[in-house]
C-alpha cells in the first residue's frame, strides 16, 4: 500500500523551518514474510534538492540523517522498545534499537537492511529499501511503523517528513507517530 508523508511546518515565526522547496514524499510498504519492502518516491523541484551520489561501497554509517535519507521506526505494538533504520540514496544504512523513547540507543544487529536501487531525475527521485526482519520478528507479528524522510537543500535547509508530526518540532522517534499496523 502507498502512503503519503506530511512535511511539517514551522508553528512559530523565528524557526528556520520555513525554506520554500516543493516536494512531496510518498513511501509504497509491502511486507513478505521476514521482508519489509519500502518503496520511497519524491517528486517536484527536485533541482534544489541535494541527493547524495550512488556509492560502490555501500556500508554502515553514522549521522546519515544530516543529508537525505529515509527513515523507518518499527516496534512490536505492545512493548515501548524500538528500532530506527536508516537509508541514503547513496547506499549507505543503518539501523539503531531503542529500550524507550530515545533511550539507550544501540547499533543494531538485527534486523538488518538494503538499499536495493536508488534513481533520480527532474522531477521524480526513489529508493527502495529492503529490511530483513527474520532475526528480530517473527513472520507472522503484527509490527507497527512509522514512516520518515529528512530531505537537504543544496541550500543547507532540511525538510522534515512523516506519516504524522506530534509535537511543535520534527520528531520522528514519537511514539504516538508510529500508527502503521503492518499485519
Amino acid at each position: 500500500m502507498r502512503y503519503s508523508l506530511t512535511r511539517f511546518t514551522a508553528t512559530t515565526a523565528t524557526s528556520s523551518l520555513t525554506c520554500e522547496v516543493a516536494c512531496e514524499v510518498a513511501c509504497e510498504v509491502t511486507r513478505l514474510a521476514g521482508q519489509l519492502n519500502l518503496h520511497y518516491v519524491l517528486t517536484g523541484d527536485l533541482a534544489q534538492i541535494d541527493w547524495p551520489m550512488d556509492d560502490p561501497t555501500p556500508a554502515r554509517r553514522m549521522q546519515l540523517w544530516e543529508q537525505t535519507c529515509f527513515e523507518a521506526f518499527l516496534r512490536q505494538p505492545d512493548g515501548p522498545a524500538y528500532i530506527e533504520t536508516n537509508a541514503s540514496p547513496s547506499g549507505h544504512w543503518q539501523c539503531f534499537t531503542f529500550s524507550n523513547y530515545r533511550t539507550d540507543m544501540l547499533v543494531a544487529t538485527a534486523p538488518t537492511l538494503q538499499v536495493l536501487d536508488s534513481a533520480v531525475s527532474q522531477a521524480r527521485a526513489e529508493i527502495s529499501v529492503q529490511v530483513n526482519l527474520a532475526d528480530w520478528l517473527a513472520p507472522t507479528e503484527a509490527l507497527l511503523l512509522g514512516l520518515a524522510a529528512v530531505i537537504q537543500t543544496k541550500a543547507g535547509d532540511r525538510l522534515y517528513y512523516a506519516l504524522l508530526h506530534i509535537d511543535d518540532k520534527p520528531d520522528f522517534h514519537h511514539r504516538d507517530s508510529h500508527t502503521l499496523l503492518i499485519p
